[in-house]
């Protein structure tokens, strides 16, 4: 198990009530960061009333909202967490890392992030 020092997100994430703080990294875009956390750009352009042509810059804090709602139909959000996986939260969750995958569009199913937001289905 890491500790928070060896935990490479550690210094870039910042747990709040409503989201959280996230530290941009050379090459991100504000699309490659909506999709990483699963958040629309409008949603991180707007809360950081970020201005055309939305530059964003290593070093930076975004802040990341939470969803406000669930989509009807679909489950529940999660928020992933140090050390989670998709197969964990299947069995969590009682459903399939598969239908998880599918959902959530995730290309790569080995990696999630932590802060990273997931639908679950019910």
């Amino acid at each position: 198990m890491l500790d928070h020092k060896q935990n490479p997100f550690y210094y870039n994430l910042e747990i709040n009530l409503n989201g959280f703080y996230y530290s941009v990294k050379y090459g991100e875009s504000v699309f490659s960061i909506s999709q990483t956390f699963n958040v629309t750009m409008e949603d991180i352009i707007v809360t950081n009333r970020l201005s055309p042509p939305y530059i964003i810059y290593p070093g930076q804090r975004l802040f990341i909202p939470y969803p406000t709602h669930t989509p009807p139909g679909i489950g529940r959000i999660y928020i992933v967490q140090p050390g989670d996986t998709l197969f964990t939260l299947a069995q969590i969750f009682n459903t399939s890392v598969e239908r998880i995958v599918e959902i959530n569009n995730i290309s790569d199913p080995n990696l999630i992030y932590p802060g990273q937001r997931l639908i679950i289905s019910s």
